[in-house]
């Protein structure tokens, strides 16, 4: 299977004035080569901004295009698919933005991405990075592939939490008198 990774681009005006705050896209150079920088345990865990100044970031000039960002995300490369939406994140704080990062993070652990000795680091900041959703952004949804439909995604960061090994501290996960699963502070 070939992956690929994007190059991003800023196209400048023919003034050669300014460019694109997102970038464009080239197809070409393979994500598979890049590294996770773990010297900053707090990179893409809001409200860090660390990711913008972190040297293996490729996104860290420019941050990927509103669709480029799904299709790195379905390139299943979680440490591009990291970079692409912890750069979003600290340039557009979201819940959807923080889940993705922490989604990305918990792969990267799962998938044994980095070495052995650094396994506890990456799940320690996948269990901050779900924390982060829940404590930051507690109404915070994602969308359906038509991109309409709102679903909400911190009873999701919240058991992706736990499955870690995370402490969930003050939130509890409560069926309501509706039957309805609700998680409360």
């Amino acid at each position: 299977m070939k992956i690929w990774s994007v190059i991003i681009v800023c196209l400048c005006a023919a003034s050669m004035t300014g460019c694109s705050a997102e970038g464009d896209y080239i197809y070409g150079d393979r994500f598979d080569a890049l590294t996770l920088n773990l010297e900053d345990p707090t990179i893409g865990i809001y409200p860090s901004t660390s990711v913008l100044s972190d040297p293996n970031n490729p996104f860290k000039e420019t941050r990927s295009g509103i669709e480029t960002k799904w299709a790195i995300e379905s390139a299943r490369e979680p440490i591009a698919a990291f970079y692409s939406w912890a750069t979003w994140l600290a340039t557009e704080p979201t819940g959807e933005h923080q889940y993705y990062v922490a989604l990305n993070l918990r792969a990267i652990y799962q998938q044994e991405r980095v070495a052995e000795g650094q396994l506890g680091t990456v799940r320690e900041m996948a269990v901050e990075a779900f924390r982060a959703v829940l404590d930051h952004f507690p109404d915070a949804v994602t969308y359906d592939i038509t991109g309409t439909v709102a679903y909400p995604i911190t009873i999701d960061a919240y058991r992706a939490m736990v499955e870690l090994g995370g402490d969930p501290g003050e939130w509890s996960l409560i069926v309501d008198a509706a039957g309805q699963e609700v998680l409360v502070k």
